[in-house]
């Protein structure tokens, strides 16, 4: 039987007894998986020589280690990068990264969403259905970049999905996610770590990931692009999804950028042809220096010869007022008025209303 996550009901009984086992037996995974908790303690005593060889193989360690990272440092500042986009120990890094959980909790007001939410020490986190997907088959998983759980969590139970939800923060700014993700294996390992953590989480024999959606809001927008700039990433991702994020570099003469924009083209052909899904919304802010999610959204319609149609301005239940919209097989796009700080963070708040429950009617129609 799967673990399932402890609750506030059945942390402590009202009469004292001692927690229920899930907590007790999630420690124990971690120590068995290795999930960042200590190792168990021995008690046999090391000889004064071991000690010694030890200490000095340690500092023998300290010192290369110090050469290796002065000598990246300096291969960094030169004009050669010192990381290539296939760099195995990058990805995997990731991975590790990505399964490092040390702790499992319940915020007070989230109580009531069907998830267990493990948090890393790097400050990821992971959206598991309280009854571990019982079913037999293949497991959906939907990797959000650059988000919080306080958003993403009841959004996501708001949506009725049943799925995986990844939430990776990596840094501030577009350039964090881009330096991250440009790997060819960044997704590969990202989906391994979502397996390992899922076996031990919630065991089940022949167990996989099925389809697998990148979501992104912000600066999250460059982990997609780079994401989806690899061939075998493009083919693996069923869905996109962005909030208020999509963005681009402009050329001398102020038009957007094509490189950096095809991907999202290629993706959106795909949409429009009805093999993939890619829903957006964005807002009317006004960028310097960048192209605005204005501007590049004009850029996937145009490049794509489909119309944008006016809205009457109907106001969601997060203040959001839509003054746009284009629709063509699966590509759904609807653009929002607001040009200020609350109007961007609004497209996060409010994707279990708006893009979410796109991409669950898309799942349940395949």
């Amino acid at each position: 039987m799967p673990c399932l996550r402890d609750s506030p009901q059945n942390s402590t009984a009202s009469n004292g007894a001692k927690p229920s086992s899930c907590a007790a037996n999630a420690r124990s995974l971690s120590q068995d998986t290795g999930f960042g908790l200590q190792p168990r303690e021995t008690s046999r005593a090391v000889p004064a020589h071991w000690a010694w060889g030890l200490l000095a193989l340690a500092l023998c360690g300290a010192l290369w280690l110090g050469a290796q990272s002065w000598s990246g440092q300096q291969q960094a500042q030169g004009p050669s990068v010192a990381l290539e986009r296939s760099a195995p120990a990058i990805a995997d890094w990731l991975a590790r990264r990505l399964v490092n959980v040390h702790t499992w909790t319940v915020a007070p007001e989230l109580v009531s969403d069907p998830f267990e939410r493990l948090m890393s020490k790097a400050g990821n986190t992971v959206l598991i259905p309280a009854d571990c997907l019982p079913w037999d088959g293949p497991y959906d998983v939907i990797i959000h970049f650059h988000g919080v759980y306080t958003a993403l969590e009841p959004a996501l139970a708001r949506s009725g999905l049943a799925a995986v939800m990844v939430i990776t923060e990596d840094g501030i700014g577009a350039r964090a996610y881009s330096q991250k993700y440009q790997f060819e294996g960044s997704l590969d390992w990202l989906l391994r770590g979502v397996q390992t953590l899922m076996q031990a989480r919630c065991p089940m024999p022949g167990r996989r990931i099925g389809r697998v959606t990148l979501s992104a809001w912000s600066a999250g927008y460059a982990a997609v692009q780079q994401i989806l700039s690899w061939p075998e990433n493009f083919d693996r991702v069923d869905a996109v999804l962005l909030e208020d994020g999509l963005h681009a570099r402009l050329n001398d003469d102020g038009t957007v950028a094509e490189r950096d924009m095809r991907p999202f083209v290629d993706f959106a052909r795909e949409a429009v042809a009805e093999n993939r899904l890619m829903a957006i919304t964005h807002s009317a802010i006004v960028t310097n220096g960048y192209a605005s999610t204005t501007e590049t959204t004009d850029y996937l319609l145009d490049a794509l010869g489909i119309e944008r149609v006016s809205e009457s301005g109907a106001v969601n239940s997060y203040g959001m007022v839509l003054t746009s919209s284009a629709d063509e097989g699966a590509l759904h796009l609807r653009g929002y008025a607001g040009e200020d700080r609350a109007a961007h963070g609004a497209h996060q708040r409010a994707v279990g209303i708006t893009l979410l429950p796109t991409l669950r009617q898309w799942w349940s129609a395949r």
